[in-house]
């Protein structure tokens, strides 16, 4: 029953996979067409209906939530912190590690210019992916994924979730307000962000099996 219970989850990890990395290429592949800069155009517009200075000064510090130094800091804490590094640390920093460098290759693949619109915020290097969707949703993804795993109460699961759920759409949803990103990049970054959670979970869990294995092995040869 295990092991079957085991087949099943891999099989929907690879499924959801599969479904956000094609999304990405579709988004990649149609973002130039002008049905996707009608809808990017719409977006932005409504985004931006109710700006004022109250509301861009807080997503200015919700964007900055997102940023590398904050991101850093949050692996920091999954290392320096015992009861979270050994069961969280590996998978968070390989989770963030690979999508910040695929991010940057993307974007000189890509090399998408940023909107030519009202830039609330400076920003110099491409737009497509976001690389604040993109990263943080590979992060935060990761530990709701373990939180899942680990924490012993539905209540505790079901709170991260919600709040680490809400902090990446709001870090997305500001790079649109202040006009640093177009949706396409925003929803892009998040597909490939979750693909990359996926992955690296199911990777880590793959070694974790071997080594147990092996572990095994080894004392019954004894």
């Amino acid at each position: 029953m295990r092991k079957l219970a085991s087949k099943s989850d891999m099989a929907l990890k690879f499924s959801v996979m599969a479904l956000f990395a094609a999304l990405f290429v579709f988004i990649a592949a149609a973002f130039n067409t002008a049905i996707s800069q009608s809808f990017e155009a719409w977006v932005y517009a409504e985004s931006i209906e109710h700006m004022s200075p109250v509301i861009t000064s807080c997503a200015i510090g919700i964007t900055h939530l997102g940023d590398a130094l904050v991101v850093v800091l949050v692996c920091l804490l999954f290392i320096i912190v015992p009861t979270l590094r050994k069961n969280y640390a590996v998978p968070v920093i390989a989770s963030t590690v690979v999508a910040a460098c695929l991010n940057a290759l993307l974007k000189l693949a890509f090399m998408r210019p940023r909107p030519d619109i009202l830039m609330l915020i400076p920003e110099t290097d491409f737009s497509f992916p976001s690389g604040h969707a993109m990263t943080n949703m590979a992060l935060y993804a990761v530990i709701i994924i373990l939180a899942w795993r680990f924490l012993h109460t539905k209540r505790a699961k079901v709170l991260i979730t919600l709040a680490l759920g809400t902090l990446v759409f709001a870090i997305g949803f500001t790079r649109i307000y202040l006009g640093v990103h177009y949706v396409t990049d925003v929803i892009a970054g998040w597909c490939l962000g979750l693909t990359i959670a996926l992955a690296v979970i199911l990777i880590y869990d793959k070694i974790k099996q071997r080594s147990k294995l092996s572990t095994k092995q080894e004392k019954n040869n004894r």
